[in-house]
């Protein structure tokens, strides 16, 4: 039996990460809980085997606590969605990291903004 590459590996890992992102980000539009308003999915990380899947999300509102609480609340119910809606042979488990990205990215514009350089201190 041949032996499959790395890089094959890592781009079905990327593209199952991708269909994953897709499926929750449409399933979190059908939860009715105020704790999950304005959130998105930035990506996913799956590991080589498929058994567990690392979803980062980012919110502009609310406690990065009690985001990550709502989605644990919610992970049974977006597990099965990804189950149903998936052509994978194992539906990998999910947890849930927030993306700081979006949030350092705003504030870093804010103080480049607010900068107001001096020309005489050259």
């Amino acid at each position: 039996m041949a032996r499959r590459s790395s890089k094959r590996d890592y781009e079905r890992g990327d593209r199952v990460g991708e269909l994953i992102r897709r499926i929750l980000a449409e399933e979190i539009e059908g939860l009715d809980d105020d704790r999950l308003h304005l959130l998105s999915f930035t990506g996913v990380e799956v590991d080589n085997e498929l058994n567990v899947a690392k979803v980062y999300w980012s919110c502009f509102e609310g406690n990065d606590e009690e985001i990550t609480q709502a989605l644990i609340e919610h992970r049974g119910r977006l597990r099965k969605a990804v189950s149903s809606q998936a052509r994978i042979r194992h539906t990998p488990s999910l947890e849930f990291a927030p993306d700081h990205g979006i949030r350092e990215g705003a504030r870093i514009e804010e103080l480049l903004r607010d900068y107001e350089p001096n020309p005489e201190a050259n």
